[in-house]
């Protein structure tokens, strides 16, 4: 065997093992790690200076979002790659199927509309203060946007139950194609672009704010 070969099947065994060993259990350490983020998110948020903050309310709710995730999707489809453990129970009925298909999309996307509202809530801070924008700055407002921020993930989450349903035993996609449009639409365009749209919004009046101060000096 020539030192090409050895070297390959050394290569291809490591590979192996990683894929078998390690890499597998990547998500019990993003478990663990990304609990203890979620509980000082807790530990800071609450203190009382920051309670009737908006920006924290919604941090605070993308940290609950973000437990469910890790608790409730990331353990489940962990358990159930590397245990075997209630890999067919939500195949067990077309309800289970799809609400626990629901809830994999739904609840990642509730903490994504979450960073965007408090994206949101920096740039109405960073406007004039006679803007009536800053009104969303008000706690009572930033409970309402909470609620619509939820009500908005569910409809576009809406399509995982219609697009998922029990096949050959398993929850499969039905139509993966139209899944995959929506999920770009979504996920990878609509939310990251207003994101940047309120990046670059909060940027250009933090720079205009800053030219008032100096004109004024």
């Amino acid at each position: 065997m020539s030192s090409n070969d050895t070297v390959t099947s050394f290569t291809i065994s490591t590979l192996q093992f990683l894929s078998q060993h390690v890499i597998i259990h990547l998500p019990i350490i993003l478990i663990v790690f990304g609990n203890i983020g979620c509980l000082c998110n807790y530990i800071t948020f609450l203190q009382r200076p920051l309670r009737s903050n908006t920006c924290s309310l919604y941090s605070l709710s993308g940290s609950t979002a973000d437990f469910l995730v890790l608790n409730g999707n990331l353990l489940q489809t962990y358990l159930g790659s590397v245990f075997q453990l209630g890999i067919n129970y939500f195949a067990g009925t077309r309800f289970l199927c799809k609400f626990y298909l629901y809830l994999l999309v739904v609840l990642p996307q509730l903490s994504t509309t979450f960073l965007l509202l408090s994206l949101i809530d920096r740039y109405a801070c960073s406007c004039p203060l006679q803007s009536k924008i800053r009104k969303i700055n008000q706690f009572q407002y930033a409970r309402y946007l909470v609620v619509v921020g939820i009500l908005y993930s569910m409809i576009v989450s809406a399509h995982a139950p219609i697009l998922y349903d029990i096949t050959y035993g398993f929850c499969f996609v039905t139509q993966s194609l139209l899944n995959s449009i929506l999920y770009i639409i979504f996920s990878g365009l609509l939310e990251p672009f207003l994101m940047l749209i309120m990046f670059f919004k909060t940027y250009k009046n933090v720079l205009q704010s800053r030219q008032r101060i100096v004109s004024i000096q």
